[in-house]
């Protein structure tokens, strides 16, 4: 009895030896993934970081685009016309129609290709995406970064 019960317990420690050794190889394992990823993330974020004042000029662009397109003027005869109307969707057909209504009752003044494009797109405006784009922008810097590199290392550490 005693010595069936010393096997029992020899056979346990020997699986429990075995799976201690799966899980540190495993932590192992997630451990230099985890590296990995910090250091493609490093390289990304200094390509970013590189190409920052090229991605400032394109929105600076932009926003030039942005002003070219409020001095573009669709004629009205366009917009009342049926077969620009039917390159329209149903719902973008009523949110143009309405800015129509709204324009031509407001001062009679036709609709610029800028209000024409921010009204199709329900999720973000124009003016917006460009704020949005300026401020994520400004966010780089080599100090996020190394603050970045920093708490993952700790976490790494763990």
């Amino acid at each position: 009895d005693i010595h069936q019960s010393c096997c029992q317990l020899v056979q346990e420690q020997v699986l429990l030896l075995r799976a201690w050794k799966a899980v540190n190889a495993s932590l192992e394992q997630t451990g230099r993934a985890f590296s990995d990823r910090l250091k493609g993330l490093r390289v990304l974020y200094n390509e970013i970081l590189a190409s920052k004042v090229d991605y400032s000029v394109q929105l600076q662009q932009f926003d030039f685009s942005l002003s070219e397109l409020q001095k573009i003027i669709l004629p009205t005869v366009l917009l009342k016309s049926q077969e620009f109307s039917s390159l329209l969707g149903p719902t973008t057909k009523e949110s143009f129609e309405l800015i129509a209504s709204k324009t031509e009752a407001s001062s009679k003044k036709a609709i610029s290709l800028f209000d024409w494009i921010d009204a199709h797109d329900s999720e973000c405006h124009l003016d917006q995406l460009g704020v949005l784009c300026r401020k994520s922008l400004d966010k780089l810097s080599a100090s996020h970064l190394e603050e970045v590199m920093s708490e993952m290392a700790a976490v790494q550490e763990c």
